[in-house]
């Protein structure tokens, strides 16, 4: 009887690990703060451990890894297990100087224990942009770093071997500082390579408590300049006078209608009454055409066409001087900076 128990036993063992297994590292982490909530302690601690092994192969968003530490802390000290609570506080605080707990969540002991921890871990972390570009001695490359308790810190870009490029701070720093750091090395000349950006934190004696790094790769980049707009072609342009076309065929017309009325004897009758009307008629015709001649007279201004024309020349000026401000701009050398991942080491205990 006791062999088949240890026989079903034994190959029952390989699918719970494989259930196990198969469930993700969020489906842990919700398990294991559903048990916390049911004061299930043990199993809490099982299931948050098991979370965040699971977090090493990224199953965990970073916000998930904190709340995993946040409940496993807890739990640890519920369990009078201070040291493990205050190791899983501890790498919450490096995680993420800025988290703070939950005080509608977690009781005053669990907060006060983690504002010790925090108080006492000299860390910081770095946000810096993963791609950026910066015009030489214009504009500067920026790192934010977010301390977890006021402490001294040096901050440098280092080269493959270990040297200074350029240190860039060495001082105390607070809740948060910004570097910046303009491109270039000790000697003013754009630094173009593969280094690496170091942030030591260090504890009262001097000594190295932790560092905080990540790669930078820079390169010079000069941009091609922009071509001009052509300026706009003839036919786009109206006219701006009067052309003499129109006003010579009203003329035209009024004198050849005028006299083919003088000529016609039968469109005024017959006697001299008749003549006297046929010239009057000739005449009002050929002055009809007169006036419409000096009406249209060539070479009078058209407004609206001044206007369209002076529009149209001034928006292809805008153009022009926008394209000429940015060749300028892009004459200046820049540098690309592209950053890895910032990773957290510890060296002493601070």
């Amino acid at each position: 009887m006791l062999r088949r128990l240890s026989v079903c036993l034994a190959l029952a063992m390989p699918v719970v690990a494989a259930s196990a297994r198969a469930q993700t590292a969020t489906e842990q982490l919700q398990y294991g703060i559903e048990a916390y909530r049911n004061l299930e302690l043990d199993a809490a601690v099982g299931f948050l451990r098991r979370a965040l092994s699971a977090a090493l192969d990224g199953g965990l968003s970073a916000a998930e890894r904190a709340s995993a530490l946040s409940y496993l802390g807890a739990a640890e000290l519920f369990r009078s297990r201070r040291d493990s609570a205050t190791a899983a506080f501890r790498r919450l605080v490096v995680l993420d100087p800025r988290h703070r707990l939950d005080a509608v969540v977690f009781p005053p002991q669990i907060l006060q224990l983690y504002d010790d921890v925090r108080r006492s871990t000299r860390v910081v972390v770095a946000v810096a942009p993963a791609d950026t570009t910066i015009v030489l001695r214009r504009d500067t490359f920026t790192v934010r770093l977010y301390a977890a308790a006021y402490h001294a810190i040096r901050a440098r870009v280092i080269r493959d071997d270990g040297s200074t490029l350029l240190p860039l701070y060495d001082g105390e720093v607070g809740d948060s500082l910004l570097l910046r750091w303009d491109g270039l090395d000790g000697a003013a000349v754009p630094a173009a390579g593969r280094y690496t950006l170091l942030v030591e934190s260090l504890t009262p004696s001097g000594a190295v408590a932790r560092i905080v790094h990540f790669p930078l790769e820079v390169e010079v980049v000069q941009l091609d300049t922009l071509p001009h707009p052509p300026a706009p072609a003839d036919s786009l342009f109206l006219p701006e006078q009067q052309p003499a076309g129109p006003a010579l065929r009203t003329l035209t017309t009024g004198l050849l209608f005028g006299g083919l009325a003088v000529a016609l004897p039968s469109l005024a009758g017959s006697g001299g009454e008749a003549s006297d009307a046929r010239f009057a008629v000739g005449g009002a015709i050929a002055l009809g055409g007169l006036i419409g001649f000096f009406h249209q007279r060539p070479g009078r201004p058209i407004p609206d066409n001044i206007v369209a024309n002076q529009t149209l020349v001034g928006a292809w000026r805008d153009r022009l001087d926008t394209v000429v401000r940015e060749n300028e701009e892009r004459r200046d050398p820049r540098l690309r900076i592209r950053t890895g991942p910032p990773v957290t080491e510890r060296l002493e205990t601070p």
